[in-house]
C-alpha cells in the first residue's frame, strides 16, 4: 500500500508521518520562544472610561509587533519566526496567548473574534505555488546560489521551510 501523501505549506506533496514531525516541531518551538515571553502591559491600555473594549488597538498593536500572514486559500494564520526566517502557522494560538496576557481576567472570546476577523482581513496572501530553488533558507540566513551570498532574513520574503544547517560566508 503507498504511503499516505498529505499537502505541505508550498502544495507539493510530502510524506505525512515528515509533517507530523514538523508539526510536531513547531509546537515544541512555540512553547520554547512564543508562550514563555514576559511581557509587561497595562492591561487597562485596551479598554475604554466606559470597560469598553477596543479590538482595533490590540489588533493594531499586534499587526506593529508581528508580522502576520493570512493564506487566502485556508485561512491559517502565520506568523513569522525571525530565528528560523520563515513564517509558522502559529499566528492563531500567539494571538490568544498574548490576549491572555495583556487582557488577565478581563479576556473574552467575542474579542477574538473581532481582533482576529480584523487581522485576518489585513493580512490576506496568496499562498506560493513555486520555491525559488536559487534560494535556501538555513538556520543563519537565506542563501542564495546564483549570487553566492548570505542575507539575513526578512519578513518581506515568505519562504516556507528551512535547512536546518549554518554557511559560513567567505572572508
Amino acid at each position: 500500500m503507498a504511503e499516505e501523501q498529505a499537502p505541505d505549506f508550498c502544495g507539493m506533496t510530502r510524506n505525512k508521518n515528515e509533517l507530523e514531525e514538523k508539526v510536531k516541531h513547531y509546537e515544541e518551538h512555540y512553547r520554547e520562544h512564543v508562550q514563555h515571553e514576559p511581557e509587561v502591559v497595562d492591561h487597562d491600555k485596551y479598554f475604554d472610561e466606559n470597560g469598553t473594549f477596543d479590538h482595533m488597538l490590540f489588533a493594531a498593536d499586534m499587526l506593529r509587533e508581528h508580522h502576520f500572514l493570512t493564506m487566502k486559500d485556508d485561512g491559517t494564520v502565520h506568523v513569522y519566526d525571525s530565528e528560523k526566517g520563515i513564517y509558522v502557522p502559529y499566528g492563531e494560538q500567539l494571538i490568544k496567548q498574548k490576549m491572555a496576557t495583556r487582557l488577565k481576567e478581563r479576556n473574552k472570546h467575542r474579542y477574538y473574534a473581532d481582533i482576529i476577523h480584523h487581522i485576518k482581513g489585513k493580512t490576506f496572501f496568496d499562498r506560493p505555488r513555486t520555491i525559488n530553488p536559487n534560494r535556501i533558507v538555513l538556520l543563519n540566513g537565506i542563501f542564495d546560489l546564483a549570487t553566492k551570498q548570505l542575507s539575513p532574513f526578512q519578513p518581506r520574503r515568505v519562504p516556507s521551510g528551512s535547512n536546518p544547517s549554518n554557511i559560513r560566508s567567505p572572508g
